[in-house]
C-alpha cells in the first residue's frame, strides 16, 4: 500500500510539474499557428479534452469503466457544470485576454489566483493557511510584477524610438 500511495504521490508531482511546460508550448503553438478566434480554439480544445477525458476514465477503471459509483447523474452534472464555467467561458475569456493585452500582462493577473483561492477557501470552505504560503503569494506576485515592468518599460521606449523614427521618415520628401 505505501508503494502505491509512493507511485501516486510521484505521479502526482510529475503531473503538475509537467503541466506548466505542457501549457508554455501549447501557447507557443497557438501564438505562432492558430488564425481562428479565441472561441473557436477553446472549443476544438473542449472537445478534444473531453474524447481524451472520455478515454481516460475508461482505461483507468477497466474493472468497472460506467460503474454507477464514478458517472452517477450528480456528479456528472456537476461535473459538467464545472467545465462550462471553468473551461468553456474562463478559457476563452482568458484567450481572449491573452490575444487584447498579450501573455505578460495575463500572467501578472494570473498571479492574484493563489489570493482569490485562499480567499474563497476561508468564506467558502473555512479554510486557513499559515503565514508562510501568504508570504510566498506575495513574493511571487512582486517577483512576477518586477519582471514585467521591466519588460513594459523597454516596449515602451521602443515604442517612443519607433514613434519617433516615423515622424522622421514622415518629414523626408
Amino acid at each position: 500500500d505505501g508503494v502505491k500511495n509512493s507511485m501516486t504521490a510521484t505521479t502526482g508531482v510529475l503531473a503538475a510539474t509537467s503541466s506548466p511546460l505542457l501549457m508554455t508550448i501549447g501557447f507557443v503553438i497557438w501564438d505562432k499557428e492558430w488564425k481562428g478566434s479565441a472561441f473557436a480554439l477553446n472549443m476544438f480544445k473542449g472537445s478534444l479534452a473531453s474524447v481524451g477525458f472520455l478515454l481516460l476514465s475508461v482505461a483507468t477503471r477497466l474493472d468497472s469503466p460506467f460503474s454507477s459509483t464514478v458517472w452517477n447523474p450528480t456528479d456528472v452534472n456537476y461535473l459538467v457544470l464545472s467545465a462550462v464555467i471553468g473551461i468553456l467561458i474562463g478559457d476563452a475569456a482568458w484567450l481572449e485576454a491573452l490575444r487584447i493585452i498579450g501573455a505578460r500582462r495575463v500572467i501578472l493577473v494570473d498571479t492574484l489566483k493563489p489570493f482569490l483561492s485562499a480567499l474563497l477557501g476561508y468564506f467558502l470552505l473555512d479554510e486557513s493557511l499559515n503565514a508562510w504560503a501568504y508570504v510566498g503569494m506575495v513574493l511571487t506576485v512582486v517577483g512576477v510584477t518586477v519582471v514585467s515592468l521591466e519588460k513594459d518599460e523597454g516596449e515602451a521606449s521602443a515604442d517612443v524610438k519607433g514613434e519617433t523614427e516615423a515622424e522622421a521618415e514622415a518629414e523626408v520628401p
